[in-house]
């Protein structure tokens, strides 16, 4: 599993290769982009990354690693998820949410407390979805696995809109559009129309074991037992193979 992850991100990291000229390349290095479960992530001239504990941030500027700030937070940190200026870390207790207003130093700005269980996040737009998985070392209360969707359009006051309990062991999830892609491990890939905020409903499941995913424009990167695999995803309710790494 733990190799899974590392390949993953070495991948990821590659693709920048891919790049047609050196400014694409830089405008990807400096907003990085990982997954839900990702516990680091890059924006501009910072590395930011969390420990159990801590929301610990890096300069990297000409090549150098300098800490500038760590913020303490309760224990359980798994998650961190940058978008639009803010910083979206899942802890096992609390959705946390940092402005990066001042990007050597984030400061916190707000949060929304749910049950104990292992909950990565993504966002868009004004919304942020979190999974809730009962899991051995999350020290969990939460009773059902779950998706909560979040409206953080006052990110000091987080308000919850809604939760889905037709989730089976959700790890990563990724959005584009209004389908939500959540990945259940073994019990493959649930695609969940999230159009009405307060009414998500089912699209259907993949048979595809999955444990996190990166959205860039229409296609989607997959991680799970079979390997690392690319998804066109241009028909978001339809996604289509394009190729598959595969590991042990």
């Amino acid at each position: 599993m733990k190799k899974c992850f590392y390949i993953f991100g070495l991948i990821v990291i590659g693709l920048f290769s891919q790049c047609e000229n050196d400014s694409e390349v830089s405008a990807l290095v400096s907003n990085g982009q990982g997954g839900s479960l990702a516990r680091l992530a890059v924006q501009g001239d910072y590395l930011y990354a969390v420990d159990n504990s801590n929301l610990i941030t890096f300069s990297i500027s000409q090549g150098n690693l300098t800490l500038t700030s760590i913020n303490e937070l309760n224990f359980g940190v798994e998650t961190i998820f940058p978008y639009q200026g803010n910083l979206f870390i899942g802890s096992i207790d609390a959705l946390y949410i940092f402005s990066l207003s001042d990007p050597s130093n984030p400061q916190f700005e707000g949060q929304f407390s749910h049950q104990v269980a292992c909950d990565p996040v993504v966002v868009q737009e004004q919304y942020a979805y979190v999974s809730l998985r009962l899991a051995s070392g999350c020290n969990q209360v939460v009773m059902n696995d779950v998706i909560d969707i979040l409206d953080v359009s006052d990110i000091n006051n987080p308000i919850l809109i809604s939760s889905y309990f037709g989730v089976e062991n959700p790890y990563g999830l990724g959005i584009k559009d209004n389908v939500l892609y959540v990945c259940q491990n073994r019990n493959g890939l649930l695609l969940l129309d999230v159009t009405d905020k307060s009414n998500p409903q089912p699209i259907k499941t993949l048979s595809i074991q999955a444990y996190d995913v990166i959205i860039n424009d229409e296609i989607m990167i997959l991680i799970g037992d079979d390997g690392l695999a690319q998804y066109d995803i241009s028909d978001t309710k339809n996604p289509v193979i394009i190729s598959l790494i595969e590991t042990e």
